[in-house]
């Protein structure tokens, strides 16, 4: 975590984030970039899940260092718990989406995060649970990342518009990596 990161967790708990209960939190410690217009999707399983609450967020990073475009443009983003059925990227239908100081997108800078706004959601930690992104179609981004993770990463290219479908089709698995998701904090 670099001087700018570790101020962001700083403010975030003095503005009454990072106390309320932290249910998912991960050391991203390499950069990647994702071609633009992709949906990719992070499951989480419920072994790494902690805490409960009824609102839930996210605190997305973007790399420390250039490589397709210098920021990591999200065009939406989707937070549920996993289908019991069907293909592991799927939602159980009750997603709900996260925004951006009221936005349904964002820009973050190399070497930035940025923490959605808290979402109505009833979180149980006894259920996997996904966070769906859908990039931008213009630039690619520039995501902070970590490999061999117990997270599994599934997308698809020109598919930002599914991030919050319940069943998309045809997603490949993109390994065991978390891509750009921080932490993950629910009240």
């Amino acid at each position: 975590m670099n001087t700018q990161q570790f101020m962001a967790v700083i403010a975030r708990k003095k503005a009454g984030g990072g106390g309320a209960g932290v249910a998912f939190g991960d050391t991203l410690d390499a950069d990647t970039g994702i071609s633009s217009g992709v949906n990719y999707r992070v499951l989480i399983p419920s072994s790494e899940l902690s805490n409960s609450g009824t609102e839930i967020r996210a605190t997305l990073q973007a790399a420390n260092s250039t490589i397709l475009s210098g920021n990591y443009y999200i065009d939406s983003c989707y937070i549920g718990h996993a289908s019991t059925g069907g293909n592991a990227w799927d939602f159980d239908g009750n997603q709900v989406q996260l925004f951006f100081s009221s936005s349904s997108g964002t820009t973050i800078s190399i070497g930035n995060e940025v923490t959605t706004d808290y979402s109505s959601f009833s979180y149980n930690n006894s259920k996997d649970l996904i966070v769906s992104v859908g990039l931008y179609t213009t630039g690619g981004s520039d995501i902070r990342k970590r490999g061999s993770a117990s997270t599994s990463v599934y997308q698809k290219a020109s598919a930002y518009l599914d991030a919050g479908k319940t069943a998309p089709s045809g997603y490949g698995l993109a390994g065991s990596e978390n891509w750009g998701i921080n932490e993950i904090e629910v009240q």
